[in-house]
């Protein structure tokens, strides 16, 4: 039964084993719930109390149809008249996850409700864009400075230093920008594993993190909404982590990334060495489609830098960073530099470009330098198909993405049993990007050869293998 409980996708669930005479609902999930009558008989809460106790993880979300807020308030409401007969009804507790907005006063019972749960390690409300933040912050902070997991939409817009009160924290996100006093009073919280925020947009930053041991314990960094690249690249210049294994960085551009500045910035990142993730994405806006081929990078930009980076098992890098970067040459370099690389991504955020330095014939490249490869994105010219190679390069099971590839719906069949001689235990995944609605349906097409020459390649071998034992 315990287990039964032990994950909930929404408080109705527990609000059902309430006597069925003192509420009425939408079923099957509970949605316009009311309650019909008052609830003063501690027999009506028997049931509730007892399944409250065994619960673990708690959401409040319907993916199709979206949380009945004003269900839910009434529900809290409820319950919360409860806390004086039972001031701890989830003693289990250890996550909340609220995935709707709701109102200032339901985000305040909810407080009322869980905070006092003695093991609540985790509270999510980040599309919550209505709540009071600030009271949110302080009430965790007085009932569970010992949380180790927050993710919230907003952030208070007057800095405090209440975050330094969160002595366990290990796992920050945060939608909107932070101020550089929030920066500085979270450089200092040694517990905190993971930051995921938007990149603060203030020139005294640096300024926040000029202690040596800033973020000292961060194993992850997400930096999104950056609009300045010779900021950001002197924020991760100017901190050390030694421990730092993902950095994941989201530009948002109205202008093409200069080469000095791309450059500059590839040499912060290499200077965190333990990395083995790196995430690098752009998204450009106010950009005229137009002019979009005429805009290039100024000048040749080299990924040498990151060699430094030996540990990099997953390198996923936006084209509209790095457009000449990868070629079919440069591949075999790549694998020197990183022989145990697992993902390689080297596509757009947004759309193909379709005219990019790649060929086909750079699966072949990949597949003999990057033994351990079990991910591959890229974005080739597939209108010429090379020869196919005489014997399988590799050997593992990889997902291949291409989708926004050139493709010609006369070369689907060679195209497919090109990546299947390249790659036996490869699989097509196939992304909708907008405007590629023929490429799309082409490469789905291919998808769908690669199980039957699979199937056809295993056959044959065990044909040969059947002949061969005859013959012997």
């Amino acid at each position: 039964m315990d287990i039964l409980w032990a994950v909930l996708p929404s408080l109705s669930f527990l609000m059902g084993t309430l006597p069925r005479d003192a509420w009425s609902a939408t079923l099957p999930w509970y949605h316009e719930f009311t309650l019909l009558r008052p609830l003063d008989d501690e027999e009506d809460w028997a049931l509730f109390v007892a399944n409250a106790k065994r619960v673990k993880h708690l959401s409040m979300h319907d993916e199709k149809r979206g949380l009945d807020t004003s269900g839910l308030q009434h529900q809290l409401e409820a319950i919360a008249l409860q806390l004086q007969r039972h001031p701890i009804l989830f003693p289990s507790l250890r996550s909340v996850h609220i995935s709707s907005d709701v109102s200032p006063v339901t985000a305040v019972l909810l407080g009322a409700v869980f905070f006092c749960s003695p093991h609540l390690e985790e509270y999510w409300m980040a599309t919550c864009k209505c709540m009071p933040i600030a009271s949110v912050l302080h009430g965790l902070a007085s009932w569970r400075p010992n949380i180790r997991f927050i993710e919230v939409h907003t952030w208070p817009s007057v800095p405090s230093q209440i975050i330094a009160r969160f002595t366990h924290l290990e796992k920050l996100c945060v939608s909107s920008p932070l101020s550089e006093e929030d920066i500085f009073h979270l450089s200092g919280l040694h517990t905190l594993l993971a930051l995921q925020i938007s990149f603060p947009h203030s020139y005294r930053l640096c300024d926040a993190v000029q202690s040596a041991d800033a973020f000292a314990s961060l194993t992850k960094l997400s930096l999104y909404g950056i609009r300045d690249v010779t900021q950001a690249s002197s924020f991760l210049a100017m901190i050390t982590l030694p421990r730092l294994g993902h950095l994941e960085l989201a530009f948002n551009m109205s202008e093409v990334i200069m080469e000095p500045q791309c450059s500059d910035l590839l040499h912060a990142i290499a200077l965190h060495v333990s990395l083995e993730i790196l995430q690098l994405r752009v998204y450009r806006h106010n950009q005229d489609d137009d002019d979009e081929e005429d805009e290039e990078v100024d000048g040749s930009i080299s990924i040498r830098p990151l060699f430094n980076l030996r540990k990099l098992k997953i390198l996923m890098i936006d084209t509209e960073l790095l457009r000449d970067a990868f070629t079919d040459a440069t591949i075999a370099e790549l694998g020197r530099a990183w022989p145990d690389l697992d993902c390689l991504d080297y596509s757009p955020s947004i759309r193909p470009i379709l005219s990019g330095p790649l060929t086909l014939d750079v699966l072949a490249q990949c597949a003999a330098h990057f033994p351990k490869l079990t991910r591959l994105a890229l974005d080739v010219d597939a209108l010429l198909v090379p020869a196919p190679p005489p014997a399988p390069l590799a050997q593992q099971m990889i997902e291949v993405e291409l989708t926004g590839s050139l493709i010609d719906q006369e070369n689907c069949a060679e195209v497919a049993a090109y990546i299947a001689a390249v790659f036996p235990q490869g699989f097509v995944r196939v992304n909708n990007y907008p405007d590629t609605s023929h490429e799309t349906l082409f490469w789905t097409h291919v998808k769908g050869m690669l199980p039957v020459l699979r199937r056809m390649r295993k056959e044959l071998g065990e044909q040969v293998d059947h002949e061969v034992e005859m013959s012997k």
